[in-house]
Order: structure tokens, then C-alpha cells, then sequence
């Protein structure tokens, strides 16, 4: 599956999701401290799937209170324990998130950067 039809094919579920299905459907705007333990949380308990579209993620491996490393744990953990994990990161921050890719791709999420030629500037996790 190329690159571009994996993040399109994201797009069109993330869409649907909300479209289709408002009923079934929140959002919550979170910040901070609030964000990162929802964030760890909702994907410790995820059983399915975890579909994740950030502009960049930049890890500090040698800090282990650093709460990008624990979502990067939690992926992987996520997705060993047999969750579908989906990760697509901006290209025009390539430099900037290739350590999270490289950790995230060698323990078997799939992870990808999108197209050069689209912007995505925000962070959506389903």
C-alpha cells in the first residue's frame, strides 16, 4: 500500500467517523498534563485499533520521564498486544520525528510519512 492511499484511506475513516456516525461520536479538546493521560489511557485500553495522525513527534530516549517516550511505549505496547496501530507524521517534519519513526517502524507499527505536497498541522487520534 503506497504512502499517499494509507493516509487517504485514514482521512476517509476519520470523515466517516464523524459524519456518518455523529451520534456515536465525541471529541474532547484537552491540553497539557490532561492530554497526555487521557492520551495514555485511551490507548492502554484501545482493543481494536489505534489510528493516529500527528504533525511531529520528537522523543528524548536519554529522559525517561519524557511523556513523547511514553506514547511512543504505549504504541508499541499497543500494538504487541495485538491492536492495529496506525501512525502518519507530517513530511515536512521529517528531521524532526525520524527518531519516533525509526523507534516506532523497528518494533512493527505501521508508521508512515504523508505527501510532500499536503500540510497537515494537527494531531488526531482515533
Amino acid at each position: 500500500m503506497t504512502k499517499a492511499k494509507f493516509k487517504n484511506i485514514i482521512l476517509v475513516c476519520i470523515i466517516s467517523l464523524v459524519v456518518l456516525f455523529p451520534v456515536f461520536t465525541s471529541a474532547e479538546v484537552l491540553f497539557g498534563q490532561d492530554y497526555q493521560q487521557s492520551l495514555h489511557k485511551y490507548i492502554n485500553q484501545a482493543d481494536t485499533s489505534v489510528t493516529m495522525a500527528m504533525y511531529f513527534i520528537y522523543p528524548n530516549f536519554e529522559d525517561e520521564d519524557n511523556p513523547i517516550n511514553q506514547l511512543l511505549d504505549d504504541l508499541v505496547a499497543a500494538q504487541k498486544r495485538g491492536v492495529n496501530v496506525k501512525v502518519v507524521l507530517e513530511n515536512s517534519k521529517f528531521n524532526v520525528s525520524r527518531a519516533a519513526y525509526q523507534f516506532l517502524k523497528e518494533n512493527g507499527v505501521n508508521v508512515c510519512f504523508d505527501t510532500p505536497f499536503g500540510g497537515f498541522k494537527g494531531k488526531t487520534i482515533v
